[in-house]
């Protein structure tokens, strides 16, 4: 059974290819510079959100 970890995982992967495409299509620098950006945050509060609930667990 797939975990809420591999779930998020999953779904950070997929906004990071779909939005990688659309950005690459746009092609404007200033779009890459904002995608940047928020790659780095969805991708940091991921993992505050994961290691925050592994912590819950123990």
């Amino acid at each position: 059974m797939v975990d809420r970890t591999e779930r998020l995982t999953l779904a950070v992967t997929v906004v990071f290819g779909v939005t990688l495409v659309a950005t690459a299509v746009v092609g404007h620098p200033l779009v890459w510079v904002l995608w940047a950006v928020a790659m780095v945050v969805l991708t940091g509060g991921t993992l505050v959100a994961v290691n925050r609930a592994d912590r819950r667990d123990e």
